[in-house]
């Protein structure tokens, strides 16, 4: 009796899936029109965020070097990423595997996709309507500064990366490579 019932258990784990995954799956044929326009919705709010992002790191850059993008990617990123859900009425923040900031952590439904290192777009439905998409950060040249190879990364640029981020894991990147992704959540039409 005791075997059936953990038997019965787990099967009902293993087919209705559980923890992160829950409710969720990945969309990988057409998508309904709802979907499609969740998805133009979600990449239009990473290409704003994106852009207001870059272009606050320019400035930093030209202002003080990487040292001083730093701070933009602390302070500032958190409250672009707010400023565009508001806009767009939807959640939206960043991830990596490799994380520089524990606030930055994947939501539960990307979790796994960033563990599998997903470096094409993931988009996914939720049963209750809702969408996701994870959408893959490729690190460009001018990254490097921050993100590169620990011994080529600038003394000023290590000692505000050990102040700013004690327990840093984000260096050691080269060109084009998957640095993380936006996620963004879109609630149900």
């Amino acid at each position: 009796m005791m075997r059936t019932a953990f038997l019965s258990v787990l099967l009902t784990t293993l087919l209705t899936g559980c923890g992160a995954d829950e409710g969720w799956s990945r969309l990988e044929q057409s998508l309904t029109a709802e979907q499609e326009q969740q998805s133009r919705r979600a990449v239009q709010a990473r290409d704003a965020m994106f852009k207001q992002l870059f272009a606050q790191l320019q400035g930093a850059m030209k202002a003080g070097g990487p040292a001083k993008a730093i701070g933009v990617c602390r302070t500032a990123a958190p409250e672009i990423a707010a400023a565009v859900g508001s806009e767009h009425k939807l959640t939206i923040g960043r991830t990596a595997l490799k994380l520089r900031n524990p606030a930055n952590a994947a939501p539960d439904w990307a979790k796994t996709y960033v563990e599998k290192q997903s470096a094409e777009p993931v988009q996914l439905a939720h049963a209750d309507g809702r969408f996701a998409a994870l959408l893959p950060i490729h690190l460009k040249l001018g990254c490097l500064g921050c993100h590169g190879p620990s011994e080529e990364i600038q003394p000023a640029v290590r000692q505000a990366l050990a102040e700013q981020y004690p327990d840093d894991q984000a260096t050691g990147f080269a060109k084009g490579d998957l640095r993380g992704w936006f996620w963004v959540e879109v609630p149900a039409p």
